[in-house]
């Protein structure tokens, strides 16, 4: 008998990286279920990280055509590093390393430039997405859940929040508003200090996971469409400082007018600023500390991934959080009660954050106060009208100097 031959295939380190084309036909099943489970009125825990895999899936495809694209102009953009690629981008696009310089382009390379920009932020947008996802908990709230962390966003509580607070160093929350639309959170932490916060509505998820490369800010012959980003750095572990978001290291708050394409208008709406995002994810962060008021469940869960027809099946475990409110557990009594001045009216008291000093811990923590009624039980209750004045967002003033615009 003769010697079997063993077939021999190239090394790990000489196979070919898959094409750009490829890469999209591989998770475009994933893209399609993400696009289904976003047609359902609300989801469930569970569905969360499913659809999460539609997310990852558009981060996939517009990194590898970007970096390919990148590749071919390295003799003029430079190398883009692949292992601290990530850190690199964040120093450019903070200013430390801006061929701009003073943030405008010279005139003879100005095209050249702001691809090179665009391609940059892109590259670090979905870069902050995937770190969102790739190892983070997956939260789901209830309505009530979801008023709270409005509530307590307008204004957030001053007090630390440091990595130690957050609900888990990265991780994707679905916060649903009504019957049909919800916000989607995202957010991660470098360095153990830098949180990256990225915020999303139902209908703009939808846009991103959608989009075919037809409209966008572009890079080469594709057009993309990315989250907007705002990146602070949180409290020391020791400091009883609130987060520094005073000077965000990247402003990203391009706001969409009546002009832009309908993708545009869905993932950039009025009010999604870098300020709001932030505020948005410090109430979320702080709420689930209220153990009298917020009840958090925690379940492992099984997510089997297949990427192309033909692809292996791996299984992949995730924690998923149901984050739901405990009703009249933190409702406080009269805080008069005790008081020797003489009320005759009773109030209402708007829902708000109490900073609290805790000894053992050295440093305030935030105590969240139901909005109540205030004053002698047997005292006619005086009503005061609020209106609330929202301003919508000047377009053109709103944007970052160094945001190029979106063009379809």
């Amino acid at each position: 008998m003769g010697k079997s031959r063993k077939r021999r295939g190239k090394p790990k380190d000489q196979m070919a990286s898959p094409s750009p084309a490829q890469v999209t036909q591989m998770f475009a099943a994933s893209r399609r279920s993400a696009l289904r489970l976003l047609s359902l009125p609300t989801l469930t825990p569970i569905q969360l990280p499913m659809m999460s895999k539609g997310v990852l899936a558009r981060v996939g495809v517009a990194q590898v055509e970007i970096r390919e694209h990148w590749n071919e102009h390295e003799s003029v953009w430079g190398p883009i590093s692949h292992g601290d690629n990530q850190t690199n981008l964040e120093r450019f696009l903070a200013g430390e390393d801006n061929p701009w310089g003073d943030g405008q382009p010279h005139l003879e390379d100005e095209e050249e430039q702001k691809e090179r920009t665009t391609a940059a932020i892109v590259l670090t947008r979905t870069g902050f997405t995937h770190d969102a996802l790739a190892a983070g908990e997956f939260y789901v709230t209830d309505p009530e859940m979801t008023a709270l962390t409005l509530a307590g966003s307008d204004p957030p509580a001053e007090v630390a929040v440091t990595v130690a607070d957050l609900p888990s160093p990265s991780g994707f929350a679905f916060l649903p508003l009504d019957d049909t639309d919800g916000l989607f959170i995202l957010w991660s932490v470098r360095q153990n200090r830098i949180l990256h916060v990225q915020v999303a509505t139902k209908s703009g998820m939808e846009a991103f996971v959608s989009q075919d490369g037809s409209f966008g800010w572009k890079v080469g012959s594709q057009r993309y469409l990315y989250f907007q980003a705002a990146t602070c750095a949180l409290s020391a572990p020791d400091s009883d400082a609130p987060p520094e978001t005073a000077e965000l290291r990247i402003r990203d708050s391009y706001v969409a007018d009546e002009h832009d394409h309908p993708a545009a208008r869905a993932l950039y709406p009025a009010g999604l600023d870098s300020e709001r995002m932030l505020n948005l994810l410090l109430s979320f962060a702080n709420m689930v500390r209220q153990e009298k008021l917020v009840e958090r469940t925690t379940q492992r869960e099984a997510v089997h991934h297949k990427i192309g027809p033909r692809g292996k099946p791996h299984r992949r475990e995730v924690t998923v959080n149901y984050v739901g409110y405990r009703p009249g557990r933190n409702v406080p009594t009269s805080s008069m009660s005790s008081s020797k001045r003489a009320y005759t009216h009773r109030w209402t008291v708007r829902g708000h954050w109490r900073r609290q000093w805790y000894a053992s811990q050295q440093r305030h923590l935030p105590v969240w106060i139901t909005e109540h009624i205030a004053g002698p039980g047997d005292a006619p209750l005086r009503v005061r009208q609020r209106v609330t004045k929202i301003r919508a967002h000047q377009a053109e003033s709103s944007r970052d100097s160094n945001t190029p615009e979106p063009h379809s």
